[in-house]
């Protein structure tokens, strides 16, 4: 028998750019493949949902801090300059806009929550 590396097929590239292998060359290698992926798409996931987490709290702290102020907490040109730095960034034009959608998604959230917290704090007073 011999060793992973000696009969390993490198079928993608992972975190990091490691490369993501199947230890039996015998199996489909499609099929391994996508299992391979699909468990990195899971870990990338599981990133974005820690990150979307902290960017919520940020973004109820930041709500908070503005109702306390007195100050407008909706403001659309900061999502507009968020949209055009994330635009900018994107090699891909059909990519960018695919980021911008999902980040709308992300802003009409992050209002969401902020309104529900607002809306509990005047319960609460």
């Amino acid at each position: 028998m011999s060793s992973v590396g000696e009969e390993a097929l490198v079928v993608a590239n992972g975190q990091n750019g490691e490369p993501l292998v199947s230890p039996r060359p015998g199996v489909d290698s499609n099929h391994v493949a996508v299992n391979l992926m699909r468990e990195e798409i899971d870990r990338i996931d599981q990133q974005i949902v820690e990150s979307l987490q902290k960017r919520f709290a940020l973004s109820l702290a930041i709500g908070k801090a503005k109702m306390a102020s007195n100050e407008e907490v909706y403001v659309p040109w900061r999502e507009e300059l968020i949209l055009s730095k994330l635009k900018a960034s994107c090699a891909d034009s059909e990519k960018a806009d695919s980021v911008c959608e999902v980040y709308k998604a992300v802003f009409e959230a992050s209002r969401k929550l902020q309104r529900r917290e607002s809306l509990l704090k005047r319960e609460d007073e």
